[in-house]
């Protein structure tokens, strides 16, 4: 069971990745709901979760290259074990957040961003995290100062990373993406 306490801390943290704190609670948009029958624009996200691909403006040419770099950057340093600088690539309650998380489940009070990220990672097959860092942009919804980036992983399932600008830069919100449900197959 402990050498699955990793995995489930992973989970853990993607669920309460986006719940931030008291402080920062003011800057999460609400996710708006329908629009009605509006058209939408060509190259648009189509995840086929309305709350997602209606979620701010479909990020274009510059807007959305930084913002997939950013996205791209931090899934290539995690793949490689670069922990370090995944840990650069992430917002900073995130990261609180991970190095508590490990802390505790580790018994290890010393731990920092990157030996946390480490530990919660070994139980992580290493081909998904590669996965991840190679995967194909599906599409960059973006409502400044938050982000989706949309992926495609190699079972054709879509793929998200929420993302937020934080001191000028693009970074993860979460440790690992979260895979969307096959909606209305």
């Amino acid at each position: 069971m402990k050498r699955f306490l990793p995995i489930i801390a992973t989970c853990l943290l993607l669920a309460l990745a986006g719940c931030g704190s008291e402080e920062d609670s003011g800057s999460q948009p609400a996710v708006p709901g329908s629009s009605g029958n509006a058209e939408k624009p060509q190259n648009t996200t189509d995840t086929g979760d309305e709350a997602i691909d209606e979620f701010g403006e479909e990020a274009e040419g510059a807007e959305r290259e930084e913002i997939a770099a950013a996205a791209r950057a931090y899934f290539s340093a995690r793949a490689d074990g670069r922990w370090a600088q995944a840990c650069e690539h992430l917002e900073r309650s995130s990261w609180r957040n991970l190095t508590a998380s490990a802390r505790q489940l580790s018994d290890r009070p010393g731990l920092r961003c990157p030996e946390a990220l480490a530990y919660l990672q070994e139980g992580v097959d290493p081909r998904l995290r590669r996965e991840a860092a190679e995967a194909p942009v599906a599409g960059v919804r973006v409502r400044d100062p938050n982000a989706f980036y949309v992926y495609r992983i190699p079972t054709g399932q879509e793929a998200l990373l929420s993302m937020i600008r934080e001191d000028g830069e693009w970074r993860a919100r979460s440790v690992a993406g979260l895979v969307l449900p096959e909606l209305g197959s």
